[in-house]
């Protein structure tokens, strides 16, 4: 059944009992099921520190030009409109499942050209007008009330299944972390469990890793948004344990953000297709010696 015909059967007068049959008569499908993701994104940052800025651009090198808020740039060509489901254990290499057989995903694949998923980027620099010395600067997300709070806006089913993934890297290091959104579930009757890996049924907590070129099974690791996160306490701030990525002074580093659906996750289920979603990323720098 397509998108089409799913639109004509919502707009019935037994529109509660229709879409409960169609979402028990699809669940098995979550490998299928796509979703619309609009209006993603842009990006903001601040300091801690009033001597040293966190500066964005949506372009690096010598075109590098801060902005109060930036747009992130899309630099996959895949329809970011749409959002197939895939899997990922390190935001290098997705794996997708092409078709499903009896209700069970098992037709593996690694993604190409980043088909399926949304991978934009900014750039960031921690700018200090004075000797630096040996000053650097933590990199955090940002959830205090400044910042809206949310780094991505969407319905609470989307936001359930997905991934939000950064990448950033610059001064010949590279840090990666993935990110659950939300640490909320869908009813038991919304989740999936069709993931079928060498023999076995996936169950919650795992991911797809196609790394070394045989696709298998992993731990999923991604990390709760706050683990990563600034919040406000107190009139104060409250700094988690660890950061981003620790920033050099000056110099220019680059941020690759992956927005995507976790096929494996119970909750990618058809609750979730053609929810729609926004993205708002807001960064906090502290500055250590």
């Amino acid at each position: 059944m397509n998108k089409a015909d799913r639109l004509k059967i919502s707009w019935f007068a037994v529109i509660s009992i229709t879409v409960a049959l169609f979402a028990l008569v699809l669940a098995t499908f979550a490998w299928f099921q796509h979703n619309r993701n609009v209006d993603t994104g842009k990006a903001t940052a601040k300091s801690g520190n009033e001597s040293v800025i966190l500066e964005l651009s949506s372009r690096g090198g010598s075109s590098f030009s801060p902005e109060e808020a930036v747009a992130i740039t899309q630099v996959n060509s895949a329809d970011k409109t749409e959002l197939m489901p895939v899997s990922t254990a390190d935001l290098k290499t997705f794996v997708t499942n092409r078709h499903t057989d009896g209700g069970i995903a098992g037709n593996f694949s690694v993604v190409r050209n980043e088909d399926s998923i949304y991978h934009g980027r900014i750039y960031m620099r921690a700018k200090t007008g004075g000797d630096s010395g040996n000053l650097r600067m933590d990199l955090y997300l940002d959830r205090t009330g400044d910042s809206g709070g949310n780094l991505v806006k969407a319905e609470q089913n989307i936001l359930n299944a997905s991934r939000l993934g950064l990448i950033i890297s610059g001064d010949g290091k590279e840090s990666g972390t993935i990110f659950y959104l939300s640490d909320k579930n869908n009813p038991a009757g919304e989740q999936v469990y069709n993931t079928k890996i060498n023999g076995q049924i996936l169950g919650s907590g795992k991911v797809l890793d196609g790394s070394s070129g045989t696709i298998k099974a992993a731990d999923d690791p991604a990390l709760p948004a706050d683990s990563r996160a600034v919040s406000e306490s107190g009139g104060g701030y409250t700094l988690p344990e660890k950061p981003l990525m620790t920033m050099e002074m000056n110099k220019i580093y680059q941020a690759d953000v992956y927005f995507y659906l976790e096929g494996c996750d119970p909750d990618c289920s058809d609750a979730a297709a053609f929810d729609a979603s926004s993205m708002h990323l807001a960064f906090f720098g502290t500055v250590r010696e």
